[in-house]
């Protein structure tokens, strides 16, 4: 039997011969069509992770979770859009345009859903204050826009208050 040192050199030796157990290394030596690229090392993989999007999984606003939370919503479009949480049982209300709704006490976490009440109309949310601080009085403001339609717009449906008070718009 071998030393475990012994061993260990003869494998060395072996996959450094390229005519062994090393084809990667005999790339070099392989005769090709001349039209086929030929490989010579090992290219960098792709990953098909996206790149980084604005506003995808980024917080849009922060309230402290360990305090009772209040969400303004000011309906900013011309038309009437509706509200209502996704985890009650309440009927959605409604919001005429211009008008402004406070919603204390929000539970967290939470999903707060907003739409139009005309199918046609494509939403956004802006929000304030920025989310790189708590919100003053643990308050943050929704203003909710239309979105100009000259292209194939995509708008925001949901507001997600997550556990540890940040909020994300989908």
């Amino acid at each position: 039997m071998l030393p475990i040192t012994s061993l260990t050199a003869a494998i060395a030796v072996a996959l450094s011969q390229p005519s062994i157990a090393n084809p990667i290394s005999q790339l070099h030596q392989v005769k090709q069509h001349p039209s086929q690229p030929l490989l010579t090392k090992q290219q960098p993989v792709e990953t098909k992770t996206p790149r980084f999007i604005a506003d995808a999984w980024v917080p849009v606003a922060r309230v402290n979770p360990g305090q009772p939370a209040t969400i303004v919503l000011v309906n900013d479009t011309t038309v009437p859009v509706e509200y209502s949480f996704s985890n009650t049982i309440t009927a959605p209300e409604e919001i005429a345009p211009q008008e402004e709704i406070v919603l204390s006490n929000v539970p967290i976490p939470a999903t707060l859903l907003i739409n139009a009440l005309n199918s046609a109309a494509v939403l956004d949310f802006a929000f304030s204050p920025a989310p790189t601080t708590n919100a003053p009085n643990n308050t943050v403001t929704v203003t909710i826009s239309l979105v100009n339609q000259q292209y194939d717009a995509i708008g925001f449906t949901a507001i997600d208050v997550d556990t540890t008070g940040a909020l994300y718009r989908y």
